[in-house]
């Protein structure tokens, strides 16, 4: 017999300010709740990297854990 035991370990959310992924792929640097820059944008949104929003629907994102660089082209 084989038995199959997984578990799903569930990360505390970290604080603001902290970067959060959409469902779509853009990437936010959220500075409070709703209150977010745009710095990795996906073909859905139809905005520029840079754009500022006070009204992001936060709960569509979660925290981004993985490395990010930023530099002049």
């Amino acid at each position: 017999m084989i038995t199959v035991k997984t578990t799903t370990e569930k990360q505390e959310p970290k604080p603001f300010p902290k970067l959060m992924k959409s469902e779509t792929g853009n990437i936010v640097l959220f500075t409070e709740p709703d209150f977010g820059t745009l710095i990795v944008a996906s073909s859905t949104i139809g905005k520029e990297i840079g754009y500022w929003h006070e009204s992001w629907d936060t709960e569509v994102f979660t925290d981004y854990n993985e490395p990010i660089t930023i530099q002049n082209a």
